[in-house]
């Protein structure tokens, strides 16, 4: 019997916790007790509307930018927030007038990249960044993408450097 006690009186706490947890999150969001999961299905929505948007503004900015780039051989962006499909089609974009793009994006721990030329074996470039910069990555002749360990201050350096 003091058994099944123990366990009512855990099961007990567990649904206190569980309820009072679920009062919180009701009174976040101004919703019934009984319709926070619906609240916060249609706050999950909202939100990736509103990244869907970001992604929008930003690439639109970009674009915005590379319209006044001058022709070249190389060319670095560095990107914020924006998703390594952005990151790949911004390389993209800018080999329109240049033969080698690199797009960097500051994250957490590392900067990911992405590496790209349609006229050059990026392997090569990618070999000598990832051996002076602790990077981790891989691809083809025509696009590499990974992560670098240093700040982008270090990576910039590293690219002047190469003389590209």
């Amino acid at each position: 019997v003091s058994v099944v006690q123990g366990q009512n009186q855990k099961s007990m706490e567990y649904f206190e916790k569980m309820y009072e947890e679920n009062e919180k999150i009701s009174r976040m969001l101004s919703a019934p007790s009984l319709e926070t999961s619906s609240y916060v299905q249609e706050l999950l929505e909202r939100n990736e509307a509103l990244m869907k948007q970001i992604q929008t503004i930003r690439t639109q900015q970009f674009l915005k930018e590379c319209e006044d780039l001058q022709p070249g051989s190389a060319y670095v962006y560095v990107s914020e927030g924006s998703t390594r499909e952005q990151m790949r089609y911004f390389a993209k974009e800018l080999l329109k007038k240049v033969d080698m793009a690199l797009i960097l994006q500051q994250e957490e721990h590392s900067t990911a990249y992405v590496l790209m030329s349609l006229t050059k074996d990026v392997r090569e470039t990618d070999a000598v960044l990832k051996k002076a910069l602790q990077g981790k990555g891989g691809g083809s002749k025509e696009l590499v993408q990974g992560s670098f360990a240093n700040s982008l201050e270090e990576i910039l350096k590293v690219w002047k450097g190469m003389g590209i």
